[in-house]
């Protein structure tokens, strides 16, 4: 069955910004900017975990290092969340509303940009309830990520380090997931692995989204106050910018690329130079360089890969689109660090956002 991940994946997301839409009411800017910041996150992440294999390889080789790694590094997507609800011009007058928008954003964000990456031209053999696991695991990390961010919005409004000790543990220890299919593989084997695996994660969702929701009980929602300005046509320029930078770095890569290492940090310093010269060309906003940037990299990197998918063998397909995701928010990185870089030379304030 053709596109049969995209689609599990793709409803893992749909569901859940269908209800936000119904029962929060939440704008569009809003889940965009949530989506944003874990793509922010997840740049962070993916580079602080290329340079940790590198420099300390044995941490990715037992479960238990691994596992504490990360453990560690996921708590990037817990300060990307923080520094996008605390500092973002769109949320200076934060309201309850907004923070649930936001959070929906960044799980939904999650689960729609997986779908597109999963996207191959070749056919794929339909797994039955394994298939169908994708999906339920997209609901229990939008409720994670919903959990998590909440309590985020909670510090950020209230100021309790109860609220963001709350939010990091509750992405922390969901960061564990990794170590589950192991420690499952002692009770069972087969299928029921990948089943009870999926429980244990989808029951931790339910109880860390019950403690968001005892926490803002009672709680005054407030208006949505939040209104990130997104304009079509700079989001549209800045896609079809950092798509020809991708290109071009394909084209120069051989040149000055000796292996797979140099050629990863030579395409976040080349993002860089090209997030430099943008800014400095174009009257674009930080937000929308960053979304067009992203959306670049990401119809760069799933084209060139269906043009090579079927060189790979059935099983690995989905591996190496999920992998994607990583080479994009890689290159998002070097434009974040780009847009960092002109702040400085232009001796202004240091906000990524604006």
């Amino acid at each position: 069955m053709y596109y049969w991940l995209a689609l599990m994946l793709f409803f893992g997301g749909l569901v859940p910004l269908l209800a936000a839409r119904k029962w929060v009411r939440s704008k569009y800017g809003v889940l965009v900017l949530g989506w944003l910041a874990w793509v922010c996150g997840i740049s962070l992440k993916g580079f602080l975990n290329m340079v940790l294999s590198l420099v300390f390889p044995a941490l990715f080789l037992e479960i238990v290092p691994y596992t504490i790694t990360a453990v560690l590094v996921e708590s990037t997507e817990v300060l990307a969340a923080f520094l996008f609800l605390r500092y973002h011009p769109a949320f200076k007058r934060l309201t309850l509303h907004d923070v649930v928008g936001f959070a929906v954003g960044f799980g939904v964000g999650e689960a729609l940009t997986g779908a597109a990456f999963s996207v191959v031209f070749v056919d794929i053999p339909f797994y039955g309830l394994v298939s169908l696991a994708a999906m339920v695991e997209r609901w229990s990390a939008v409720a994670i990520h919903l959990a998590s961010n909440v309590f985020i919005g909670l510090y950020v409004t209230e100021r309790r380090v109860r609220d963001i000790a709350a939010g990091l543990l509750i992405k922390s220890v969901s960061a564990t997931s990794v170590s589950l299919p192991t420690v499952m593989e002692l009770w069972f084997s087969g299928n029921w692995v990948i089943y009870m695996t999926e429980l244990v994660i989808m029951l931790y969702a339910a109880v860390a989204l019950s403690l968001a929701w005892l926490c803002v009980r009672g709680v005054k929602f407030g208006k949505a106050r939040a209104k990130p300005e997104m304009r079509r046509k700079q989001l549209v320029v800045s896609g079809a910018v950092f798509s020809l930078v991708a290109i071009s770095y394909y084209f120069l890569a051989p040149y000055i690329a000796h292996d797979n290492v140099s050629a990863t940090f030579l395409a976040v310093a080349y993002s860089m130079v090209a997030a430099v010269v943008f800014k400095m060309v174009f009257n674009i906003s930080r937000t929308e360089t960053l979304i067009g940037a992203f959306a670049g990299f990401a119809v760069y990197d799933i084209f060139s890969y269906n043009l090579l998918a079927i060189e790979f063998p059935v099983l690995m397909q989905n591996v190496i689109g999920f992998a994607l995701v990583s080479s994009s928010a890689l290159r998002l990185f070097g434009v974040i660090c780009g847009v960092y870089l002109l702040s400085v030379l232009k001796r202004k304030k240091l906000n990524v956002f604006i």
